[in-house]
């Protein structure tokens, strides 16, 4: 196998520092998605590592480009905090607990549901509903990485009643402006 050569600039531009990641609770605002949006959707800051090229949203933006079909976000989580329910029609998710104590919840309704403990993994299946919850009483971290396909790697759908909430809170033009992102609001069985 030929391999290639790297020099230090060129491996420093494929390198994060986290201390220079702009967290979503911040960054969403002056994309037109007020706080009281982004805290019904995600958790208190998600830190947008890596992700493909067009993978950006009105909630974040990655800091560095990576592999197509994968993202890689760090979730930091209060406790009793969580994203609302949501699915990805077309993605693997996989929690990695870095620290804390996390409840997953899956299910249109978030009916079932296990705990995971610090380095434990799941990972959620395209098409389930589900969402995480920090059961502990200190400030925790998930690791959540999305892998699938590369058009879809941000695609994800809340439930028509986190769409209600969104709607009731912000307005009609926020979730418009959501959904025009690829944020859907009608995840859930049918019938």
């Amino acid at each position: 196998m030929d391999t290639i050569d790297l020099t230090s600039d060129e491996m420093a531009q494929r390198v994060v520092r986290f201390g220079g990641v702009e967290p979503s609770s911040r960054s969403s605002q002056a994309r037109g998605v007020p706080a009281v949006v982004t805290e019904i959707l995600i958790p208190r800051a998600l830190y947008p590592i890596m992700g493909p090229e067009g993978a950006d949203s009105p909630v974040f933006n990655f800091a560095m480009r990576g592999p197509d079909g994968v993202s890689m976000t760090v979730c930091e989580v209060a406790p009793g905090d969580g994203p609302a329910l949501h699915a990805h029609q077309e993605t693997d998710e996989v929690f990695f607990v870095l620290d804390g104590r996390f409840r997953v919840e899956w299910g249109d309704h978030g009916e079932h549901a296990l705990e995971l403990d610090r380095f434990d993994t799941i990972a959620v299946p395209p098409k389930v509903v589900r969402r995480f919850e920090n059961v502990g009483s200190d400030t925790a971290f998930l690791l959540a990485l999305v892998c699938g396909g590369a058009e879809s790697i941000t695609e994800v759908e809340y439930t028509r009643e986190v769409g209600d909430q969104v709607t009731a809170t912000g307005g009609p033009e926020v979730r418009e402006l959501l959904e025009a992102a690829g944020v859907g609001f009608g995840a859930g069985m049918q019938g």
